[in-house]
């Protein structure tokens, strides 16, 4: 996988230009997924930019990505004081990650089902043609893609689609009507086809799936959408708890804090738990009830639906930019919350200052001025006008812009930052796609970036026919081979250099060993010294001769050490004065 660290930087910071444009600065081949790296090739990104500036690093929820926003955040603030504006990682991955956890917790290994149906028939046309002679839709299970539960709705919908056909085909093979299988992929395949619950678990998971697909092709955008995911999130998982808890209780959870402080593990408030409008058709057909499946196997089935549900809950609670009071607190610009609730956006309004404030991103003297054009702001313009704002179809940074830049300068100052700050990672994702499109053989990684960099530009400009050309383009084409031959010449010169260091460090290197080696040869010389005069005073005070004769053997050993240590600091001396020339 080709893994590229992107670096975005905004233009047109003006007050009166509006909306924004901005371009990718660089990128690198992220080939290392350790911290230290990444955090190396972000500063090169950043060189060139005033880091001071820079306000947030939008990622996704690995540790090695925490680790490098809290070792930037700690640089920045020892360096200027200021802090980055956190609201989280992707919620986009959180939502993916809770799901596939959810689906962990049944234990039904759905997983492993759908993607040996896929596997069973990929590359087998033998396999394909005896599937389609007993087939009656002639559809054959599409791939499974592990690390995106939620985009795989069709997958999923497919696999019900030929269930049946899959039971009749597994049979005809145990029957012999068909080749004989000996495959993982057949083993599992056939397990799952023995299972006549497989229909409700399957429905019950692309239930859930489609619950939450809207609001992730909502956010697969590069607007300004910030100030909607939090409630968005909130409304998505108030339908989701309905699913398990009374409708008493869950119509008492209205905000995020009261959701977060609910345990969802409270049996009192649970009933029994919805798994569906198809689940529970099949689950009541007539099919169904002449299987005489027992009422603790369907039991069974509901407990683990609603575990499901609840690990979904808590991981999105857990991980999303809910419990980040920034995320909540920046709802306050939502067109259609201001129109309904004024007085709560003012609260709320006052919290996202107060961050901006602890973040040293402005100046706590101006906010009483903020604050108040806000409210004049809520007077002056009409609830039918922030009613008819269309989150779908309208940009909510253009329409703030018009209705705030000119009367309101303060409180424009503080939104236009609210504005500036990532929901997610989409436009992240979709470049992994391209990534696979300019990747070529023995590419070097220069020639990877820049195609990379291109291709940007022309998805930016909306088309290779859209590309403007201007003079300044020209006279840099002409001026190519020039460029290159420069850059041969120089990349010729840094590898002369290069080699020239490598001898430099082997040179010292070797001044070193030999420095220890002198070191070692003089500790050895006293501690022969000191065997032969111990080795004599023995002979002195015994009468025994043989310590003369080891006395004797250690003091020629000693005399060839010295001797030794006299060549070693001779070749020293003659090594230190040719690296000094």
């Amino acid at each position: 996988t080709v893994k590229l660290l992107r670096i975005f930087r905004v233009q047109n910071l003006r007050p009166d230009t509006w909306p924004l444009s901005g371009w990718h600065l660089t990128c690198w081949n992220c080939s290392w997924t350790r911290a230290v790296a990444i955090e190396e090739d972000l500063k090169k990104g950043i060189e060139s930019l005033q880091k001071a500036n820079l306000l947030q690093l939008s990622m996704d929820g690995p540790n090695v990505n925490w680790k490098v926003f809290e070792d930037l955040q700690s640089e920045i603030q020892l360096e200027n004081g200021k802090n980055l504006l956190n609201v989280g990682s992707c919620g986009l991955h959180v939502i993916h990650g809770a799901f596939r956890s959810a689906m962990s917790e049944t234990g039904w290994d759905i997983e492993t089902l759908l993607t040996s149906a896929y596997r069973l028939f990929k590359d087998s046309p033998a396999r394909r043609e005896d599937f389609s002679s007993i087939s009656t839709n002639h559809l054959f299970p599409l791939k499974f893609v592990v690390h995106r539960w939620v985009d795989n709705v069709r997958v999923l919908e497919t696999f019900l689609e030929v269930l049946p056909d899959l039971r009749k085909y597994t049979l005809f093979v145990m029957e012999k009507k068909l080749s004989d299988l000996h495959t993982k992929s057949f083993d599992t395949v056939k397990s799952g086809c023995r299972d006549f619950l497989a229909e409700a678990k399957l429905n019950f998971a692309l239930t859930l799936a489609k619950q939450v697909q809207p609001f992730l092709t909502k956010y697969q955008s590069d607007s300004s959408l910030l100030p909607f995911l939090v409630s968005d999130l909130l409304e998505m998982l108030k339908s989701i708890i309905s699913k398990f808890l009374t409708a008493e209780f869950a119509a008492q959870l209205k905000t995020c804090t009261q959701l977060s402080k609910v345990d969802l593990r409270d049996r009192s408030h649970h009933k029994q738990v919805d798994l569906g409008f198809s689940a529970e058709m099949y689950l009541q057909s007539a099919e169904f009830r002449k299987m005489k499946i027992s009422d603790k196997d369907v039991l069974g089935i509901r407990i683990s639906a609603k575990v499901a549900l609840i690990t979904f809950t808590e991981k999105v609670l857990e991980k999303s930019p809910m419990r980040y009071p920034l995320a909540r607190s920046i709802s306050c610009l939502d067109p259609h919350f201001i129109a309904q609730s004024p007085d709560a956006c003012k609260t709320m309004l006052t919290r996202m200052l107060k961050s901006l404030v602890d973040a040293k991103r402005l100046q706590g003297s101006v906010c009483d001025e903020i604050l108040q054009q806000f409210e004049h702001f809520m007077r002056s313009v009409l609830s039918s006008e922030l009613l008819q704002f269309k989150p779908g179809q309208d940009r909510l940074d253009i329409f703030l812009h018009d209705k705030m830049c000119t009367p309101y300068p303060k409180l424009w100052m503080a939104v236009r930052m609210a504005l500036l700050l990532s929901h997610g990672q989409a436009t992240i994702e979709r470049g992994f796609s391209v990534n696979k499109e300019v990747v070529i053989e023995n590419q070097q990684t220069k020639s990877l970036i820049a195609r990379r960099l291109i291709k940007d530009h022309i998805i930016q400009a909306g088309g290779i026919l859209q590309v403007s050309i201007t003079k300044q383009m020209m006279i840099s084409v002409r001026s190519a081979r020039s460029r290159y031959s420069q850059y041969l010449a120089d990349k010729k010169e840094c590898e002369v250099k290069e080699r020239a260091q490598m001898k430099r460090k082997a040179e010292l290197d070797t001044i070193e060993e030999l420095r220890m080696k002198t070191k070692r040869l003089k500790s050895d010389i006293d501690a022969l010294h000191i065997s032969v005069k111990k080795y004599a005073e023995k002979c002195e005070t015994t009468g025994d001769l043989t310590y003369i004769a080891k006395s004797n053997s250690l003091r020629r050993t000693a005399d060839e050490k010295k001797e030794e240590l006299k060549k070693v600091n001779e070749e020293l001396d003659a090594r230190i004065e040719k690296y000094k020339q």
